[in-house]
């Protein structure tokens, strides 16, 4: 479904079940009942591409899903975030197997959220639910905020990706070549400098008291 070969060396999966402490959090937090809770386990694809192929990609899984008679919604979080984190949902329903969340990300979506969530293991879960939130660290919220606002400009960037033409994906002259390598790098840079500045995150979450 996500293709073969060179194309699953662009994919990460990982899946995970919710612990009975993040359950209670959420019940509290949304003031809802256990049976409407979507995502006690799950999975989801860390893809390397556009965010037209991540739209694609969610409506194809959709589509073969449905063929077999299982209940699926499609909740997207790019345009409109939450807290910064950006991604697809598919809310699976089954009579036999539940309910399953399957979340699907770009690279970059995933270098975020996975930097953000090592800030609110660190400072505080509550920055993941509320912008107003303080950690009593000045450093950290100010991060925080950073961070949120990070996620606005590689949405933007991601979205000039989107409206490139098809021929600076796949190049076929030494021109698109070169315009397609420098916005590969970009794209590593990012990626790379989200890694660094969450080991940095952890390392002061030690330091402090």
């Amino acid at each position: 479904m996500l293709g073969s070969g060179a194309a699953q060396e662009r994919v990460t999966y990982s899946s995970r079940i919710k612990t009975e402490d993040t359950i209670v959090e959420k019940l509290a937090r949304q003031r809802t009942r256990l049976d409407r809770v979507q995502d006690f386990a799950g999975g989801r694809f860390d893809i390397d591409c556009r965010l037209g192929e991540l739209r694609a990609i969610a409506s194809r899984i959709q589509g073969v899903i449905e063929a077999y008679g299982i209940s699926v919604k499609v909740k997207e979080y790019l345009a409109e975030n939450q807290q910064g984190y950006r991604a697809i949902h598919l809310h699976i329903t089954s009579s036999a197997a539940g309910r399953v969340e399957l979340q699907l990300r770009t690279a970059l979506q995933a270098a975020w959220a996975n930097t953000y969530e090592v800030l609110a293991d660190v400072a505080g879960r509550g920055i993941r639910y509320d912008s107003d939130f303080l950690t009593g660290d000045e450093v950290f919220d100010k991060l925080a905020h950073e961070l949120r606002h990070a996620s606005d400009s590689l949405y933007k960037f991601e979205l000039a990706l989107d409206q490139l033409p098809p021929e600076l994906s796949h190049p076929l002259d030494e021109t698109h070549g070169r315009i397609h390598q420098e916005l590969s790098k970009t794209k590593k840079l990012l990626i790379e400098s989200l890694d660094r500045l969450a080991s940095d995150i952890v390392d002061r979450g030690r330091s402090t008291p």
